[in-house]
């Protein structure tokens, strides 16, 4: 209720009290009146009527403006005229200056009450919060309590979508809910538009004032006066981000807004903003987790993650149904146990690799009568430790029997492409030692000098076949290199030392480049001299003219390698893929077995050999090994069923 009288500010003893004290003193009556002319207070009782007074004053009782009554005084002589009234106008100051103190005590009064309902609000708030993590009951929450709080017939909260170009109401009141239900507002036609772009609130009184607004608050969103708070993910003002806005429009009383309001808005607003982005935060989470689950279930082959101790500590749908367990048979047993009902890990086991070592291992098993691919991969936390692995694995069984009824179907390919290759190589050395024994067998074979050259073609024709034959052996029926420890750069400075005469019959130089940093590394040296031999005698026959043969060596990142580079014609496109094929040649007088064996001697060494070339600019061999010892497969290892 709105004080207008005196009374209201001071009570009616208090102002008899005073008025006795000052009439006294002062020795004249005196009568204080409210502002309609009644009585509050007098003295002597009845002061007016019984006064002999020959003169009176009156002066008027105004606080801030507002007048609440007067006072009258009745003199005598010589108290009378502006010695009077200024005696009256001292009593008039000492109860203004009373009244003024009421009046800052009452405003205090409703500040302190006022801050004590908004910190009671914040506090119920806060309450209702706190296990709230779901963005729109935290915006019904918020928005509700401001409704009640203010008593507002519209209002809305509305965040940005991830377009950031339109508004989508998560929670309202006032407003029609089949068209607000997750419908979008183009941010550009929102009455909102400023406050979101400039991220400071937006306090409208009368929006007649404002045209241009006035034209987006149309039809049933229509209102007299609003508030638009943003809401800020930041409160920083040099990092702000705007998540959406509050907005509140027309007090149920019809009143206008006032500062209160938008005070009390504004701080429930930042409120509000942290509960969302900790809502919006924990959705993500869940929303990642749900399809980080969704994708690790959906996982053809076995995933599980292990601890240090080999626990198991998640797995996917693969991993349960490869042995009909559920969650509850697996979580928190070993994967040895479980797996391989074995009681201490297994031999050869990645994840041992893994743990130790805190890089990638692999390995290849036989449980009963299925043979498994297992590969693992460390696990890190924020501090950079490995604590945890993740188990990858997939069943080959019948990728493996494939496999070898490919192979099968390739060796017998092979087979007949090989016959047919021995057939059609042997028949010219042989179809010469048959005409020379004939001719040796007739009349002609015994002339001396006809005999002797007959002898040497002979010698010649088989020494060819005999080649053919060996080299046949040596495709067909090859053995498994034997893994020593040996250096490259002696291996290849070996080489070129053997066909350095070669090389200069033919006028050509031969540059080497070896890295010194390659390490002793694991492979047959006999073979693979065999392969340096084949690819520098290739490249010398590749260059007729002379040229340079530059033989290079390089350590990587996981191996070594070698290079053979000539400046000879180079290979064809056409006979790029064919290179390797069992005699394949595009020589007069080769067999084509010769990188069919290299490459064959490479691939049992597990590393691969690649072609460079461009025709007219000569061709560059290069061949990868690997530095692991394990360069061949790893050792299959039984374990039971």
């Amino acid at each position: 209720m709105e004080k207008t009288k005196i009374a209201h500010y001071i009570k009616p003893k208090l102002l008899q009290d005073l008025l006795q004290r000052n009439a006294s003193l002062l020795d004249i009556p005196l009568v204080l009146r409210d502002a309609d002319g009644n009585v509050i207070a007098e003295f002597p009782e009845n002061a007016f009527s019984i006064s002999d007074a020959r003169s009176m004053e009156i002066c008027p009782v105004s606080v801030r403006g507002k007048l609440l009554g007067t006072l009258s005084g009745y003199g005598k002589a010589p108290f009378t005229g502006d010695r009077l009234r200024k005696a009256l106008e001292n009593v008039v100051a000492y109860l203004a200056d009373l009244i003024l103190c009421e009046v800052k005590l009452d405003s205090m009064s409703e500040e302190l009450l006022h801050n004590y309902k908004v910190l009671n609000l914040f506090y119920n708030v806060s309450n209702s919060l706190v296990n709230i993590l779901n963005v729109r009951k935290v915006c019904n929450i918020i928005l509700e309590r401001i409704v009640a709080t203010i008593g507002l017939s519209k209002a809305s909260v509305l965040l940005l979508d991830d377009t950031r170009d339109n508004l989508m109401v998560v929670a309202h009141k006032g407003l029609p809910e089949d068209e607000v239900e997750n419908a979008l507002f183009p941010l550009s036609e929102s009455v909102c538009n400023d406050a979101i772009l400039k991220a400071k609130p937006l306090f409208i009184q009368n929006i007649d004032h404002y045209p241009g607004l006035k034209v987006r608050s149309r039809g049933q969103y229509r209102s007299n006066s609003f508030i638009s708070v943003p809401i800020l993910k930041s409160s920083r003002r040099e990092s702000q981000e705007v998540l959406g806005v509050i907005n509140v429009a027309d007090k149920c009383s019809g009143d206008p807004f006032y500062s209160g309001d938008m005070k009390l808005i504004v701080a429930l607003t930042s409120l509000a903003a942290m509960s969302i982005q900790n809502a919006t935060y924990f959705e993500e989470v869940a929303r990642t987790k749900e399809e980080w689950e969704s994708t690790f279930d959906a996982i053809t082959d076995s995933v599980a993650i292990l601890d240090d101790r080999y626990k198991l500590v998640k797995v996917n749908k693969a991993y349960r149904n490869s042995g009909s367990w559920g969650d509850s048979d697996l979580i928190g047993k070993t994967c040895y146990e479980v797996f391989y009902r074995q009681k201490e890990p297994c031999a050869g086991c990645p994840a041992t690799e893994t743990l130790q070592g805190r890089k990638p291992a692999y390995a290849e098993k036989k449980v009963g009568n299925r043979i498994y691919r297992q590969w693992t991969y460390p696990m890190f936390d924020d501090d950079g430790k490995s604590s945890s692995v993740v188990m990858y694995t997939r069943d080959v069984t019948n990728l493996k029997k494939l496999k070898e009824r490919l192979i099968q179907s390739e060796r017998m390919a092979s087979i007949g492409q090989i016959a047919a290759g021995v057939a059609h190589e042997i028949r010219n050395p042989l179809g010469s030692i048959v005409t020379a024994v004939e001719v040796l067998s007739s009349e002609g074979g015994r002339d001396e000098e006809n005999a002797f050259t007959l002898t040497e073609v002979l010698k010649v024709e088989a020494r060819r076949l005999n080649d053919i034959i060996s080299e046949f052996l040596l495709y067909a029926a090859p053995q498994q290199p034997v893994l020593k420890e040996n250096h490259l750069n002696r291996v290849l400075k070996e080489v070129i030392r053997m066909a350095a005469s070669e090389a200069k019959k033919n006028d050509i130089s031969i540059v080497m480049d070896l890295d010194d940093r390659i390490p002793p590394t694991f492979f047959d040296a006999g073979k693979i001299k065999q392969v340096i031999w084949n690819l520098v005698i290739n490249g010398i026959q590749a260059m007729q003219a002379g040229g340079t043969l530059t033989i290079l060596s390089r350590r990587l990142d996981d191996g070594i390698e070698f290079r053979v580079r000539d400046q000879g014609e180079g290979i064809e496109p056409k006979d790029v893929s064919r290179i390797f094929d069992p005699f394949f040649t595009t020589k007069s007088n080769g067999t084509g077995l010769g990188l069919s064996i290299v490459n064959r001697i490479i691939e049992d060494h597990h590393g691969r050999i690649e072609i460079e070339s461009e025709e007219g600019e000569g061709a560059e061999f290069i061949v990868k090994l690997s530095l692991e010892k394990a360069g061949l497969p790893l050792e299959t290892v039984g374990m039971r069923g």
